[in-house]
């Protein structure tokens, strides 16, 4: 049983901390001017994954649905939970934080960030996670959070607990993160203002040597598995082609590719090509659709918020990405499915992200 002193939402803030939802342009701004920040958010990160507070049902290569995640580790006397009575491991009093969380990547082999409450990740991927991080960056300090905390203490205890227990800790002494990291490297963790901008905003489609209309000759209301015939090929110069590993679907709305385990697609380029290969993801019901996106092998983001008109996913690719002549993008939906309704690559110096 715990039981927690009734906290009421003006406790929830602070004169001292600046606090947000999203590195943004005032956060960046209070780091540099020495300011302690807080940033509650479990949109903010990159990459990350939905957060769980079940582990993995017997095996992750068997089951490889769901978050994957085999609960948390944490230092029960680190001074962030001072105000949080825990066990190193995770219990019914982070259940809800964890089932409305989602752990954030921190790192690719190595967190960048210190963890204050790690997530442990499955075998099969090893990926550095965190519900909780800190880091020095520049003259100030961060502490980031991968939940919501304000939102979900409207109906947790617990939840409402650990968030006084993190600004606490954020306004005292001892909030001495020891991991120190540099701006860039704060923004390859978590989306500013100007990612979210871009994600609304296509590529110069001129500018393609391959673009795609995905699905757009599928027949309507059937979902069908991938044939060349069902896109429309906009452009195509030689030496680029593609090929796709899933299912398509068109109606009134909408047409694309769609998987509900993975979505493949390799894209056949010249060897040694650079530039970027943009997708772009719908989810036109609104569905809640959240992806994991693989850029040849590599974790590159998870798409999240992909609503309405749909959001560009654009990410460079080098002369060592392309040396065996083929770009594979791997989608893996968190939900149901995910549908991806265009692809264009275009070469260096166009379009940049």
């Amino acid at each position: 049983l715990w039981a927690y002193p009734r906290r009421r939402p003006q406790e929830w803030t602070s004169r001292s901390l600046h606090i947000a939802n999203a590195v943004n342009g005032d956060v960046l701004s209070a780091l540099r001017n020495g300011r302690r920040v807080v940033i509650l958010s479990d949109r903010a990160a990159r990459r990350s994954i939905k957060g769980s507070a079940l582990p993995v049902f017997r095996s992750p290569v068997v089951y490889p649905v769901g978050p994957r995640t085999m609960g948390i580790l944490c230092d029960p006397n680190h001074p962030a939970l001072a105000r949080f009575p825990t066990d190193a491991w995770s219990d019914w009093q982070w259940h809800d934080i964890l089932q409305a969380s989602r752990s954030m990547v921190t790192g690719d082999k190595q967190p960048l960030m210190e963890p204050v409450v790690r997530v442990v990740d499955n075998f099969t991927r090893n990926l550095p996670l965190a519900l909780v991080a800190q880091a020095r960056v520049g003259q100030g300090r961060l502490l980031v959070c991968g939940a919501d905390l304000r939102t979900i203490a409207a109906g947790s205890p617990a939840a409402g607990q650990l968030l006084a227990s993190l600004l606490t800790y954020a306004e005292s002494e001892a909030f001495d993160p020891r991991a120190t990291i540099e701006e860039s490297e704060l923004l390859s963790l978590f989306r500013g203002d100007d990612d979210r901008n871009a994600a609304r905003t296509p590529p110069p489609l001129s500018d393609s040597v391959l673009h795609v209309l995905a699905g757009a000759r599928a027949e309507k209301g059937v979902t069908d598995l991938w044939a060349s015939d069902s896109d429309r090929v906009v452009a195509r110069a030689p030496g680029f082609a593609y090929k796709v590993s899933g299912s398509v679907y068109r109606d009134d709305r909408v047409s694309g590719w769609t998987g509900t385990r993975e979505l493949r697609v390799t894209v056949e380029v010249p060897k040694g090509f650079e530039g970027i290969v943009a997708t772009r993801f719908s989810d036109w019901n609104d569905a809640g659709r959240v992806a994991q996106v693989y850029v040849e092998g590599r974790f590159v983001e998870t798409v999240t918020d992909y609503s309405g008109a749909g959001r560009w996913l654009k990410v460079p690719v080098t002369a060592k990405d392309t040396s065996d002549g083929q770009i594979t993008v791997i989608s893996r939906p968190e939900c149901a499915d995910d549908f991806i309704s265009e692809l264009a690559v275009i070469p260096s110096g166009k379009g940049r992200p």
